[in-house]
């Protein structure tokens, strides 16, 4: 069965488009646009955060980095083990 020239075109967009999109070059299409962020690497819900100045353990709260909360001895910012 022949197709129409129109439903020819539309089917090599589509494929064109199919290829784009895997390509690995997706930021324009897939809610990458302007003021969104690539999701971080983060470390997981486990862990331990550790003072670098006194060493001080605490257990990493979820949801907040390890580099963001106080040493509840000393004051000074923690470092994820």
């Amino acid at each position: 069965m022949w197709l129409s020239l129109e439903l020819m075109i539309e089917n090599i967009n589509k494929f064109h488009e199919v290829i784009y999109l895997s390509s690995g070059n997706r930021n324009e299409r897939s809610g990458m646009g302007r003021g969104q962020q690539p999701r971080g690497r983060g470390l997981g819900p486990e862990g331990i955060c550790v003072c670098p100045k006194c060493g001080n353990k605490v257990p990493h709260q979820r949801g907040i980095p390890c580099t963001q909360m106080d040493c509840p001895k000393c004051g000074s910012k923690m470092f994820r083990e």
